[in-house]
């Protein structure tokens, strides 16, 4: 999951290259050194899909909702926003290069009530 740099950011302001980095589950971090790890609280009420995308490589989708509270990377003031692999000013990804490997486009979007 894309997730702001820098704690209690709003998504808006941190959608530039360095802004942000990922988060994952234990049981997905691949790159300890490069990923954040969510709290196993993070995630409820969530359906997980996994599968290989139209290029082969593999992919997991989690709709759900989330606790704010368990990631300091969280502003609970944001009024959401978006990260995904085709926007941005150039069009290639917001942030900039961000891509999901098994599918042509990805958004991760963001509604905090």
């Amino acid at each position: 999951m894309a997730r702001t740099r820098d704690s209690y950011t709003d998504i808006g302001d941190s959608e530039h290259p360095g802004g942000t980095t990922t988060y994952c589950s234990a049981s997905s971090r691949f790159e300890p050194s490069q990923q954040g790890e969510l709290s196993s609280d993070f995630w409820t009420n969530v359906e997980y899909v996994t599968g290989n995308g139209v290029n082969g490589e593999r992919y997991a989708q989690l709709t759900g909702c989330i606790d704010p509270s368990t990631l300091d990377r969280i502003n609970s003031d944001d009024e959401g926003g978006q990260y995904d692999s085709s926007g941005g000013p150039s069009g290639n990804g917001n942030p900039q290069d961000s891509a999901c490997l098994g599918c042509e486009i990805s958004s991760l979007f963001y509604l905090l009530t």
